[in-house]
């Protein structure tokens, strides 16, 4: 009743609220890409209010999986839900610099937080009798990929030999393709993150997937994530992680 503007625009003023860098550029792309003049100040408060639905229906959704029975929330899933050939969960936490804006024009605090971070990617599956790689591959065991991981958290591109065609290796086995892709994140606790991740992962129906991977770097708060939420899933140490430890 109080809308001012259509859904279709209003799914506009979102999308840029929430993909510009700030409201006020989001106002500028909503002007040059689609003629729309919208303030930045109703831009924020059009994401923040859509922002805070999402949240309640995700609530809503957590508490409707919790409510369940465990073997179903290992097993079950939605009725429409297909089950993908292999679902995979990579988790990994992070760092943050949030910026908390006084009222009344008072200057801000800006301080770090911790955030938690989950991929529930659907894959093909390619299943193998024995191990198709048994050996780590050639441009992993160079020792200067290790340090440069240890050092800046990438590969440059560049090892010893100069040469970075050795890390275009094609597998010797059919790898698994990426059918789809949500990201689920928060600044609350492993505790609190648990449920809401598997609850997202419930409802993309990975409960009723007969393969199951979980990703990590290895942490205490991780595993621990992963042996209460996805204990039937098989556990795999990330190798570049290993690597740059």
């Amino acid at each position: 009743v109080e809308a001012t503007v259509s859904p279709r625009v209003e799914r506009k003023i979102v999308f840029a609220g929430v993909a510009a860098v700030s409201f006020g550029k989001a106002s500028e792309h909503l002007q040059a890409l689609a003629d729309l003049d919208i303030k930045s100040e109703r831009v924020r408060r059009a994401t923040l209010r859509n922002g805070k639905l999402r949240c309640e229906l995700r609530k809503l959704l957590e508490e409707a999986f919790l409510a369940k029975s465990i073997p179903q929330q290992l097993q079950g899933g939605p009725a429409e839900k297909e089950a993908p050939p292999m679902a995979v969960v990579m988790s990994d936490g992070g760092k943050y610099q949030l910026f908390d804006r006084k009222p009344g024009g008072a200057s801000s605090d800006a301080h770090w937080g911790e955030s938690r971070i989950a991929t529930l990617l659907p894959m093909t599956s390619h299943p193998h009798l024995s191990d198709p790689q048994v050996d780590l591959p050639d441009f992993l065991q160079d020792v200067s990929i290790a340090q440069k991981l240890a050092e800046i958290g990438r590969i440059s591109g560049e090892n010893s030999s100069g040469d970075s065609s050795s890390q275009e290796q094609q597998a010797p086995w059919l790898r698994p393709e990426m059918l789809g892709k949500e990201v689920i994140a928060s600044g609350k606790s492993w505790e609190q993150f648990g449920p809401m991740v598997a609850s997202a992962a419930w409802y993309q129906g990975f409960a009723k997937a007969t393969v199951k991977v979980f990703v990590s770097d290895g942490s205490h708060a991780i595993e621990k994530m992963q042996q209460r939420w996805f204990s039937d899933y098989s556990s795999v140490l990330d190798i570049m992680h290993a690597l740059s430890y």
